[in-house]
């Protein structure tokens, strides 16, 4: 009993960093977009 709660625990760890690290990615993607919308906005403005 003891060693599978423990595997779910780690089970649901591992799930929330993959989550944690997709939310990173798509909010530094986004951040990239912006970024770069703004450098061309002050190269040809």
């Amino acid at each position: 009993m003891c060693s599978s709660k423990k595997n779910s625990k780690v089970i649901q760890n591992t799930i929330a960093m993959m989550g944690y690290h997709t939310l990173i990615n798509i909010d530094f993607r986004m951040f990239l977009k912006t970024e770069k919308k703004l450098f061309e906005k002050t190269i040809y403005f």
